[in-house]
C-alpha cells in the first residue's frame, strides 16, 4: 500500500514538473519587448495561429470579417439560411504587448459585407492597432493605423499617410483642413476598373490621433476626408429650430400620401384592436386592379390606387368601405419592364379636389444631341379630377416628365416633383394649373447618371422649407423649396439612389439603404449662413432598410436588419431590441406603426401586429393575406383601414371595432411659405 501510493505521489510529482516546465517554457517564448498573440477565439472557433500570422513589425490590424480570418466569406449568407453560428459572436484576442498582457473584444462582422457597404463608424470600430511603429506626436495629427481597399484586398498605408501629412508644407491646423485621403495618385494602382469593385472604387478606413485625441475618419476613392470627421466647434454652432413639425395624434384620420410629408411613416390612428381571431382582422373587401407597385391612399371615403389591365394602366376611385370601382381612367398604355414591375411604380397623391398619378411609357431615341442622355422611359405627372376622374392636365412638351419611382409632394401651393432629364434637382409646378413656377439648377457635375428613387420629405427648419433626397448615387440633398438651391450634402454611396425616403424629426434627418449596407442620423446646423450636417452616428448593420421607410416613434426607429426586424435608439443609434427570424424578415420587408402597434409583412405572405415599445418584440398576432408581393410596398392606414399592395391585388382591413367614415387629416397639409 505504501510503495503504491509512493508511486502515485511520483507519477503526479512529474506531472507536475512537465507542466511547470511547459509554463516556464512558454513565459520564455513569449518576449519582454514587441507584440505576441496568445490565444484568439471567434465564439468557439479558435483562429489565434491566423491573427499570428498577421503580425508585422510587432503591429497588428484586425479588420473583424469572417474572410480576414480565413473563415467562409459566405458566412452572413449561410447565416441567413440558419445555417452559421458566427453572426453575433465576439472575436477576443488575449496578446502580450511589451511584456503586459493584454485582451481586446470586437464585434464580429459576418461574411465580408463590405462587398457592398459604404464605410461606416460601425466597421471602422472593427479596425484595432496593437503596438506602434513610432510615438505619434503630442500636438497635430498622426495616423494610428490606415487600411486601404476592399473585401479581402487591403493595403495597409498608415505609413504613407503619415509621410502625407510630414510632407504637407502648409501644415495641418486640424479642424476644416481638407486632406486628400484616398486618390491613386497617393496611394500608387489605381484600382477603380479592377473586378468586382464597387461604386466608387477602393474605401480608405482611418484611425488617426489628433492633439491627443484619439478618432476614426473613412471615405471612398477619389473623394476628400476631413480630419476630424465631424467639427470639433460643433457644440459651439446654434441649433435649428424645427418650426413646422408634425404632430402625430392618436386619432383617425385620411391619409392624402402614402408616407407623410416628413418622411416618417407612423400614421394617425386609435382604437386599433389588440388582438386578433385566428382568421385575423376583418377583411373589408379585395379588388384586382393589376399589376403595380404603387399603394393605395384614402381621402374623403375614397380609395385612390393604381393598376394594369387589358393592356392599359389604370388610375382607380374606389369606395373605402366596400371596395366598389367609383370611376377608373387610363392614364396611360400598359408598360413592362422586364426583371422589375409591370405598371406604375408611384403611389397616388391627394390634394384638394385633385388625385395626381404618374404611369410609366417607353418612348424612342430619336435623334440624340451629341453627349445628352436621353431616358428610353418618361412618366408623364397626371392630374385627375376627384370626383368623376377627369384629366385636367398632364406633364409633357413645356412641363416636364418626372421620375416614377417617386411620389410628389405639396407644400401651401406648390407642387414639387423631381425630374427624370438628369439634368434638374427638382421642379416646382402650380398644383391647379401644373404650370412650371421654377426648375432648380443642374445636377453637381460629381453626380453619375442614375437618378434619384425615393420620395422626397420636407423638412422646416427656422422657417425656411426644404426637400430632402438622394441626389442620384453618391449624395443625399436638403434643396430650397424657394428656388431648388442645394442647401447642404451627405456624401454617401447609396448604389443606385436612396430607395427608402429620408426621415425628418425636428433639426435631425434619418437616412438608411439596404442597397450598400448603412443608415445614419444626420443632425444640421447653420453657421454663418450655411447649413452645416453633422453625422450623429452610423451603421452598416443596424437599420439596413432596402424599401422601407423607417418608424420613428416614441424616441425609437423601427426597421430591419439582415434577418431580423430592428428597434434602435434614434438618440443614439444603439440597438434596443431585435427579433430574428430568418423565414419572416430581410432588408426588403415593408412595416408601419400606428396606434402603438407595428403591422410588418413577412416573407411568408402574412401580416402581422406586433408591440411598438422599446423594452422588446413582443407579437400580438398574425394572418395569411395571400398576396403575391414581389416588390414590397409600405402597408398604408387610414381611418381605421389598413391597405396592402400586392402584385396585382389590393386587400383591404378594418383594423377598428366599427366601420369608421373619413376624417380629415389636417395636421398632414403644410402651411403655404
Amino acid at each position: 500500500m505504501i510503495n503504491a501510493t509512493r508511486g502515485i505521489l511520483s507519477t503526479m510529482a512529474v506531472i507536475c514538473l512537465v507542466a511547470l516546465t511547459a509554463m516556464a517554457e512558454e513565459r520564455a517564448a513569449i518576449p519582454a519587448a514587441g507584440l505576441t498573440i496568445t490565444k484568439a477565439l471567434i465564439g468557439k472557433v479558435e483562429v489565434t495561429k491566423t491573427l499570428a500570422a498577421k503580425v508585422k513589425d510587432n503591429r497588428l490590424a484586425i479588420v473583424a470579417t469572417s474572410a480576414f480570418l480565413g473563415m467562409d466569406p459566405h458566412a452572413e449568407e449561410r447565416f441567413s439560411q440558419g445555417r452559421s453560428d458566427l453572426i453575433n459572436e465576439k472575436l477576443v484576442v488575449e496578446y502580450v504587448l511589451d511584456g503586459k498582457q493584454q485582451t481586446i473584444e470586437l464585434s464580429m462582422i459576418p461574411g465580408d459585407v463590405l462587398t457592398t457597404a459604404t464605410p461606416t463608424a460601425d466597421w471602422v470600430k472593427g479596425v484595432t492597432v496593437l503596438g506602434a511603429k513610432a510615438p505619434l506626436p503630442a500636438k497635430g495629427l498622426g495616423i494610428k493605423f490606415a487600411i486601404y481597399g476592399i473585401k479581402g484586398d487591403w493595403e495597409d498605408v498608415t505609413e504613407k499617410c503619415n509621410a502625407i501629412i510630414a510632407n504637407y508644407k502648409q501644415g495641418y491646423p486640424g479642424p476644416w483642413r481638407l486632406f486628400p485621403s484616398h486618390s491613386h495618385l497617393i496611394f500608387g494602382e489605381d484600382r477603380r476598373n479592377l473586378p468586382f469593385r464597387p461604386f466608387g472604387g477602393d474605401y480608405l478606413f482611418v484611425s488617426y490621433v489628433l492633439d491627443g485625441k484619439e478618432g476614426t475618419a473613412s471615405g471612398i476613392q477619389e473623394s476628400w476626408m476631413t480630419i476630424p470627421p465631424v467639427q470639433q466647434e460643433w457644440a459651439a454652432i446654434p441649433p435649428l429650430k424645427a418650426t413646422f413639425r408634425r404632430r402625430i395624434e392618436r386619432r383617425n384620420t385620411d391619409l392624402n400620401r402614402f408616407i407623410p410629408f416628413d418622411g416618417n411613416t407612423v400614421y394617425n390612428a386609435a382604437g386599433l384592436l389588440r388582438t386578433w381571431p385566428k382568421t385575423g382582422p376583418k377583411e373589408l373587401w379585395r379588388l384586382k386592379t393589376g399589376p403595380s407597385t404603387g399603394t393605395t391612399v384614402e381621402s374623403g371615403g375614397r380609395a385612390f390606387a393604381t393598376g394594369q389591365l387589358d393592356g392599359k394602366q389604370w388610375a382607380f376611385c374606389l369606395d373605402a368601405k366596400t371596395g366598389r370601382i367609383i370611376w377608373k381612367t387610363e392614364i396611360a398604355p400598359e408598360f413592362f419592364l422586364p426583371g422589375h414591375w409591370w405598371g406604375t411604380v408611384a403611389s397616388p397623391l391627394v390634394d384638394e379636389d385633385r388625385v395626381y398619378y404618374i404611369p410609366y411609357r417607353r418612348v424612342n431615341l430619336e435623334n440624340p444631341k451629341p453627349g445628352q442622355q436621353v431616358p428610353n422611359e418618361i412618366s408623364p405627372l397626371v392630374c385627375l379630377r376627384v370626383s368623376d376622374g377627369k384629366e385636367l392636365w398632364r406633364s409633357g412638351g413645356e412641363i416636364p416628365t418626372v421620375w416614377g419611382y417617386s411620389t410628389p409632394l405639396v407644400v401651401g401651393g406648390t407642387l414639387f416633383a423631381l425630374p427624370i432629364n438628369y439634368k434638374n434637382i427638382v421642379v416646382a409646378l402650380d398644383k391647379i394649373s401644373g404650370k412650371v413656377l421654377w426648375t432648380a439648377k443642374e445636377w453637381p457635375e460629381e453626380i453619375p447618371g442614375a437618378g434619384p428613387a425615393a420620395s422626397p420629405t420636407y423638412l422646416e427648419l427656422d422657417g425656411e422649407g426644404q426637400l430632402v433626397f438622394g441626389l442620384g448615387g453618391p449624395l443625399v440633398a436638403g434643396v430650397s423649396v424657394k428656388d431648388g438651391s442645394i442647401l447642404w450634402t451627405i456624401k454617401r454611396n447609396c448604389g443606385y439612389g436612396l430607395w427608402a425616403s429620408a426621415v425628418a424629426v425636428s433639426n435631425r434627418v434619418f437616412l438608411s439603404c439596404g442597397a450598400t449596407r448603412f443608415s445614419m442620423c444626420v443632425e444640421l446646423k447653420k453657421r454663418e449662413g450655411q447649413y452645416v450636417p453633422r453625422i450623429e452616428y452610423e451603421s452598416s448593420s443596424l437599420q439596413q432598410n432596402t424599401y422601407h421607410t423607417p418608424s420613428i416613434f416614441d424616441g425609437a426607429v423601427y426597421g430591419f436588419g439582415t434577418d431580423r426586424l430592428q428597434c434602435t435608439s434614434l438618440d443614439s443609434g444603439k440597438l434596443l431590441w431585435e427579433q430574428r427570424e430568418p423565414r419572416d424578415w430581410d432588408t426588403k420587408q415593408q412595416l408601419i406603426v400606428a396606434d402603438g402597434l407595428i403591422f410588418a409583412l413577412t416573407k411568408n405572405r402574412e401580416l402581422v401586429m406586433a408591440e411598438a415599445n422599446k423594452t422588446g418584440y413582443k407579437e400580438l398576432g398574425r394572418v395569411s393575406h395571400g398576396l403575391d408581393i414581389q416588390h414590397p410596398q409600405h402597408p398604408t392606414i387610414a381611418n381605421g383601414r389598413l391597405y396592402i399592395r400586392g402584385f396585382d391585388t389590393v386587400v383591404c382591413y378594418q383594423l377598428t371595432e366599427a366601420l369608421l367614415d373619413g376624417a380629415p387629416d389636417l395636421g398632414s397639409s403644410v402651411k403655404p411659405q
